[in-house]
């Protein structure tokens, strides 16, 4: 830091230059320090990066999605929510896209031909969709009439095969349907804040709504806005499905799947008031992070959380737990080194 002679000398540091020398009994101390940077303004920006927004900036359009939402979702006879899609527009109207849709189809198609793994898992994925419901097909008589957008839809691979729904896919204008719907706000709770809570609690548990999207019905008179083309065989005729839940691919799926998580909430409140508290803030997209500093406590409020859930018949899977007090009861709960009591 000094030379062997005991001179000043200049180090740069990242605070700025330090100017330090050998010091001796008999000397007296000095030092001095010189910046070539904005320490104060260096810091402000830290804490800026390091700052959790409370509130989060609303666009002008957000209040009508909210009042849109409001004034047109509904329930079935089981519970399920039935919404609608959030246009920006009155009726709009779009451009051919069938033969768009039938072309990607049969891009599709050729992949799968030559992947049998792939095409068998597509195949499930497709058969599962329309036992469960979640698509049914479009009657003959009933193909050709009112306004309608095909969506094309391909594989996506992860731990396992996912059917993901072009809502960017551009008809014979360049009209896509992802352009005429708003986006909605972002109602998602900061993660950070949901993970902060979650490492305070001694007991813990997570898990996910199980197909979330596709437990929320759309509005029937916007389905012919979620048409796709699908054969499982190429021996078989291409048929004309209409797509009845909230589809991943669509810009709103992400508010529309939050929101209804919140009406739930809201709507059973008095009947259910820890779950409703958990599901208003505990959630982050479709995963939950709560806990409790008391096994019994904590296993009471998972209960609560399955009830209410099933007011909309919405289903929690992937439980994973750091006490075997849930475990116990959960043949499909999992410990996790992520919930080690010590975290």
């Amino acid at each position: 830091m000094y030379d062997n002679k005991g001179n000043l000398i200049a180090i740069s540091s990242v605070f700025g230059w330090v100017i330090t020398s050998l010091i001796t009994s008999n000397a007296s101390n000095a030092i001095a320090l010189t910046t070539t940077m904005d320490i104060d303004n260096t810091l402000q920006k830290f804490w800026e990066l390091e700052n959790v927004q409370s509130n989060k900036k609303l666009e002008p359009e957000d209040d009508q999605v909210e009042k849109h939402f409001l004034a047109t979702h509904s329930r079935d006879e089981n519970g399920k929510y039935i919404v609608e899609l959030p246009f920006n527009t009155e009726s709009p109207e779009f451009g051919e896209t069938l033969h768009g849709a039938l072309k990607r189809f049969k891009s599709v198609e050729r992949r799968l031909q030559q992947n049998e793994q792939l095409r068998t898992q597509y195949v499930y994925f497709m058969r599962e969709y329309i036992n469960l419901g979640h698509m049914r097909e479009v009657p003959p008589e009933d193909i050709a009439t009112g306004n309608h957008f095909f969506l094309p839809h391909h594989p996506v691979l992860g731990r396992k095969l996912r059917v993901v729904f072009d809502g960017s896919f551009r008809d014979a204008n360049g009209k896509a349907l992802n352009d005429t719907l708003f986006t909605g706000p972002s109602i998602q709770r900061e993660l950070f804040a949901v993970c902060l809570r979650f490492r305070m609690y001694k007991f813990a548990f997570s898990a996910d709504v199980v197909k979330m999207f596709r437990q929320i019905w759309v509005n029937e008179k916007h389905r012919n806005y979620q048409k796709i083309v699908w054969r499982e065989d190429l021996s078989d005729p291409i048929k004309h499905f209409q797509l009845c839940t909230v589809t991943y691919g669509t810009s709103c799926a992400p508010f529309l799947a939050d929101r209804v998580l919140e009406q739930l909430a809201v709507d059973h409140q008095d009947e259910y008031p820890n779950a409703s508290k958990i599901l208003l803030e505990d959630f982050y997209v479709n995963d939950v992070l709560t806990g409790s500093n008391n096994e019994d406590e904590l296993r009471r409020n998972r209960d609560e959380l399955i009830q209410l859930m099933s007011c909309a018949n919405l289903e929690l899977g992937k439980w994973v737990s750091n006490t075997s007090f849930i475990q116990k009861d959960d043949t499909n709960a999992q410990s996790s080194p992520i919930l080690d009591k010590t975290f």
